[in-house]
């Protein structure tokens, strides 16, 4: 849509009217793209204004020319007796334009309903299905129809379905109290068909507890979206599921889920992967079991913001937080904002980053959870994950790229994964990844594993009491750990493994269980520097090399034994290790081992 020009004070009659059709052409463009945003329907009025008021700012000086006579012609060729007659009629005919366009904007805003209206109780006896069913309905004949849901206990029998365009407002205190097997809410029926993002979009969920009673009754998903696009799910509270999902955002784009509560979670036997709010992708009935189409649309564009996941009374913790399940190759979730969110007691995995790209998981907590936060590219061990959309077996992963992971707060846990986790395949890489400022704390099991990636940022971690190794990377290139604090981990401190091109720089390290640093097998071109390293576990060593490592240098790290836990070494080379440099480290009362010298160069150090 092109943009309308100012109308100046000087233009002419034949200059002006260009310029006002054209502003009139864009209100009517806008007119007719409103969606669920109150905001576009001010932009189109003001636009619509705007044009009347430059249209009430032309001036034309009139005079007997040929120019002036042709301007007493219209563009349908009318003739006016004078200029300011012509004038007056156009701006009658552009104001009755305006005029039309208020009364559009107006009449798409009065779609307003509450459900008592249509015989809804609201008692927790009555089944008040068919009645909240009628008020959704209604978007079917306006152009958006907000749906009140007033204070009380409404019981449903049969899913409810949202045809779009739709504002569904319920009250702190209303209950939706599902009596069925079915989900609670869902924006498409059983047997419908939707491609790409052209479903049942432009809907508010907003307020309300949707009571999904899975203590009573097992199975099904409280909110079910696919194929959707601009979706807004906010200050809700999902109770008691059972073998679902709280939210499912399946096949859709721009959507916000904030401010919302999830309580309690029942796996039964099979169900343990179960996020509270999953990102799926329309891949087969198993994937999108409501209906279609499965055209392998995946999310776009999804911000998940300020909720909680929790057990409820009746129930426990959820599978996992927030995440996927499923892949498609070629087919990546995009543009994930995970952020705020507060995740306690999952089975497994806080957070599961699967097949994302273009996203960020931030300023979360979570508590007591199996594992913390995990990245994947699509798994081959998963041969359905590994299909492209024509269903053709790649038998291949694939890469993902541009994942921030920073300043989370990860407490206890553990058992299931590691504490934060970015693991790629040898044929699906984890590129471009930043990980900083998170704090891990009490954790069984590693502070941070990396593995397959490359272009790897970890830096400024605070990491105080894990079971595991502090930081563990692997299989890459490009790894750089720098800046972070490791204290008591229960195995290594850092260890670097198989990477062509790392860093490990400032890091302070301090009473750990076994080795300080260990690089080894074929990692080439290292730099371990300015490294404080304080207290190994007895007959380890503070900075460890072995197994083919090359070009490799160990500069100005300062290393200390504590009392009761002298180390084997300060630095210990193996013989494989070539092309090396140790110089300017402080190892006061610690030997430095050089098994093979052919190739190393040591120059000066303190050491005993």
């Amino acid at each position: 849509m092109a943009d309308a020009p100012k109308i100046l004070g000087t233009d002419t009659l034949r200059q002006a009217y260009p310029k006002i059709n054209q502003g009139i052409t864009n209100a009517n463009i806008a007119l007719q793209g409103l969606t669920v945003s109150s905001e576009h329907a001010n932009l189109a009025l003001e636009t619509a204004t705007s044009v009347q008021a430059q249209f009430n700012k032309v001036t034309i000086e009139g005079d007997s020319s040929v120019e002036a006579a042709q301007a007493r012609v219209d563009g349908e060729n009318n003739e006016f007796s004078t200029l300011k007659e012509r004038l007056d009629a156009k701006d009658a005919q552009a104001q009755t334009s305006i005029d039309d366009i208020i009364v559009k904007l107006n009449n798409r805003t009065v779609g307003k309903v509450s459900v008592t209206e249509l015989g809804a109780t609201g008692n927790g006896v009555d089944d008040d299905t068919a009645a909240i069913q009628s008020a959704l309905d209604l978007a079917l004949e306006k152009d958006f129809i907000t749906v009140d849901i007033p204070q009380g206990v409404f019981k449903t029998t049969k899913e409810l379905i949202l045809r779009g365009n739709t504002h569904l407002r319920l009250t702190p205190d209303t209950i939706i109290d599902r009596r069925h097997q079915g989900n609670i809410i869902q924006n498409g029926a059983t047997g419908d068909q939707y491609y790409g993002y052209n479903g049942n979009g432009n809907i508010i969920i907003e307020g309300g507890i949707f009571e999904n009673n899975g203590h009573l009754v097992q199975q099904g998903t409280c909110m079910a979206i696919a194929h959707a696009e601009n979706v807004i799910i906010k200050d809700v509270v999902i109770k008691n599921v059972s073998l679902g999902h709280g939210i499912e955002v399946n096949s859709s784009k721009n959507v916000l889920i904030k401010d919302s509560r999830f309580s309690g979670y029942d796996p039964g036997t099979t169900r343990k992967y179960s996020e509270a709010i999953q990102l799926d992708i329309a891949k087969s009935l198993d994937a999108l079991p409501w209906f279609g189409a499965y055209d392998h649309t995946a999310c776009k564009n999804v911000f998940i913001i300020n909720n909680v996941i929790e057990t409820s009374d009746e129930l426990g913790g959820w599978g996992r937080g927030i995440g996927s399940h499923n892949a498609t190759i070629n087919r990546w979730f995009e543009n994930i904002i995970v952020q705020g969110n507060i995740i306690t007691d999952c089975l497994e995995w806080g957070i599961r980053g699967y097949h994302w790209k273009y996203a960020s998981i931030q300023d979360n907590q979570i508590y007591k959870c199996g594992g913390g936060i995990s990245v994947n590219p699509p798994l081959t061990s998963n041969v359905e994950d590994t299909k492209n959309e024509q269903g053709i077996q790649t038998n291949a992963s694939q890469n993902i790229t541009d994942i921030q992971i920073n300043n989370n707060i990860i407490n206890q846990g553990g058992g299931y994964g590691s504490a934060i986790s970015v693991s790629g395949e040898a044929t699906g890489i984890v590129e471009n990844v930043i990980l900083s400022g998170n704090s891990i704390r009490d954790y069984s099991g590693i502070g941070i594993y990396s593995t397959y990636c490359k272009f790897i940022n970890i830096a400024n971690n605070n990491i105080f009491k894990t079971s595991g190794t502090g930081i563990s990377m692997s299989q890459g290139n490009h790894f750089n750990a720098c800046g972070n604090h490791i204290t008591e981990a229960g195995g290594n401190g850092i260890t670097s493994t198989t990477i062509n091109t790392s860093s490990i720089i400032g890091n302070d390290i301090s009473r750990v269980g076994s080795h300080g640093i260990i690089v080894s097998t074929d990692s080439d071109t290292v730099n371990v520097n300015d490294n404080i390293i304080v207290g190994v576990g007895s007959g380890y060593q503070h900075i460890r090399v072995l197994t083919n490592v090359a070009r490799i240098i160990v500069n100005g790290n300062n290393c200390r034994n504590i009392t009761g836990s002298p180390a084997q070494y300060a630095i210990y080379f193996s013989s494989t290790v070539t092309n090396g440099i140790v110089i300017g480290n402080m190892c006061a009362g610690m030997p430095i081992q050089i098994d093979s010298m052919s190739s190393i160069t040591l120059g000066t150090n303190v050491s005993s």
